[in-house]
């Protein structure tokens, strides 16, 4: 069997383009579905979730209005105040997906992670638009953010644990 590996950041992506556009469940999903079987991904969708599996582990992406944060959310990161509407998890790897999030949102989010320890090690700014990570011994931590979407602020915001 030809096995392909989905990196989390495609898998991310594309969870976040499909649960920003309201498109999680049409046509699209038919496409994404024989994309990822013709490459040797066994899928198994309930409801707004689906699983594979990859060389890495398991990966998990729930989408949908009723979406939580894992219970074992790092209590030293701060959550991002707006609509949760995505979370794509694997091995040591978290990536949530927010509507309704300002721009104060975001330099608060930022300004927390500092003060919890972080160190801001790459970061991007404009008006509409943030790109930044953060790091400790244990993790990094990235945020990524856009105001140009219909949904008021889209926000993607990453945890991955360091190796």
């Amino acid at each position: 069997m030809h096995n392909t590996r989905i990196p989390l950041a495609a898998a991310t992506a594309l969870v976040a383009g499909l649960a920003l556009s309201g498109c999680f469940f049409n046509p699209v999903e038919a496409i994404v579905d024989r994309t990822l079987e013709e490459n040797g991904v066994d899928i198994d969708k309930d409801g707004g979730e689906i699983t594979w599996q990859t060389d890495d582990g398991e990966v998990t992406a729930t989408t949908g209005d009723d979406v939580a944060l894992p219970g074992d959310f790092p209590s030293d990161v701060p959550k991002p105040d707006g609509k949760l509407t995505g979370v794509v998890e694997s091995e040591g790897t978290l990536a949530t997906n927010w509507e309704q999030v300002s721009r104060e949102e975001v330099d608060r989010l930022a300004s927390e992670l500092t003060k919890a320890g972080y160190t801001e090690t790459t970061m991007t700014s404009t008006a509409e638009a943030y790109m930044g990570a953060f790091d400790t011994d244990s993790r990094t931590v990235t945020v990524i953010w856009s105001s140009g979407d219909a949904s008021g602020g889209a926000l993607i915001y990453g945890i991955t644990a360091k190796q």
